[in-house]
């Protein structure tokens, strides 16, 4: 009973077996299908693009142009900068083919980054004028040098740029230099009117100082000359003029920062001459001829021998006479304004000694 009662499980066993592979390939015959294996999906990378930062839709070209001889000119109008993937992905972009290639195939979002190849620099200028001459442009991360002249008076006060961008200005040559530029800029340049210095340097007098004026207007500085000097010499620098008047020196309209050196001049001393005639028995203690300053005192001693007297004539001019004794007499000219000429003429008057 035992040996049957196992027959009948195993029996029932591939009865079970039996009708499952039936009834699976009734189904698949059936159909006329064959089982595939599932597909993998294909790897993903998406690319985003960004100009100066802003994000495009489509990544930035430059443009070619093609001649009839079949010459191909590219105008580099953009530059590429960089690029950031997602999952680890690295890759090159080629300038040439304008192209980024990834260094695998995995999924990623890669963003390239993009700028402009130059950039342009307008100006507002105050007082001043823009020379046509200037670069259109400057290339990335260039200087630019830019001529501005100042109008006439005028000079540099400031330059304001765009977004902070500084710069230096050179007064020699009037340019205005932007380093590295990495953007469009507008920059405000300011010229303020000039103002000037005149220092004035008197020499023989008094009046030294040094005035300030903006430029085209006058200035002046009272000087006086010292006793004995007048008509003043003035020389100025930097191609300045200046006139004396009432003692004022003036400066009319001053158009560079000068410096004028007035040098006052010795009065001429006018001479004149004084002569002295004598007779063979009359002496003096002075010069018979000599030059005496304008203004200036003459002074002469006679003396006479016991036998003679004698008489002085001197024109029109009358000397202060003072008696010494009885031979001798001082005469005085005081403040000598013209030539003088005075004669002595002697008188015998005998005596012991002449007889």
């Amino acid at each position: 009973m035992k040996n049957k009662g196992l027959f009948v499980f195993l029996l029932l066993l591939f009865l079970i077996s039996a009708g499952g592979a039936g009834l699976g390939y009734y189904y698949n015959g059936k159909r006329g299908e064959t089982v595939k294996p599932p597909v993998p999906e294909k790897v993903k990378i998406a690319y985003l693009y960004y100009l100066e930062d802003k994000q495009q839709e489509t990544m930035p070209v430059n443009e070619t142009t093609t001649d009839e001889e079949g010459n191909v000119t590219t105008e580099k109008k953009y530059s590429f900068l960089k690029f950031s993937c997602t999952n680890d992905l690295t890759g090159e972009f080629n300038e040439e083919e304008w192209k980024f290639t990834p260094a695998e195939e995995k999924d990623s979002t890669c963003s390239l980054y993009f700028v402009n190849s130059s950039y342009s620099v307008d100006f507002t200028v105050v007082n001043g004028v823009v020379s046509e001459n200037n670069p259109k442009t400057v290339n990335r991360e260039e200087a630019g040098e830019f001529v501005i002249t100042p109008s006439e008076g005028y000079e540099f006060k400031e330059a304001v740029c765009s977004n902070g961008k500084e710069s230096t200005w050179n007064a020699k040559t009037n340019t205005l230099t932007i380093n590295a530029v990495t953007e469009d800029l507008i920059c405000k340049v300011n010229f303020s009117v000039k103002t000037l210095s005149a220092k004035f340097t008197v020499v023989n007098g008094t009046g030294n100082a040094t005035e300030t004026a903006e430029y085209g207007e006058s200035v002046n500085a009272i000087v006086e000359a010292k006793d004995g000097y007048e008509k003043p010499k003035i020389e100025c620098t930097n191609k300045q003029t200046a006139v004396f008047e009432d003692n004022k020196v003036t400066i009319e309209r001053l158009t560079n920062s000068t410096e004028c050196k007035i040098t006052f001049t010795a009065v001429p001393v006018a001479k004149y001459k004084f002569s002295l005639e004598l007779p063979d028995h009359v002496t003096s203690d002075t010069m018979l001829s000599q030059e005496i300053a304008a203004g200036a005192d003459v002074s002469f001693l006679l003396k006479r021998e016991q036998q003679y007297s004698y008489k002085l004539n001197c024109g029109d001019a009358i000397p202060k006479d003072e008696e010494i004794d009885s031979f001798q007499r001082r005469y005085t000219f005081l403040s000598i304004a013209k030539d003088i000429t005075c004669k002595v003429t002697e008188t015998y008057e005998g005596g012991e000694e002449g007889e």
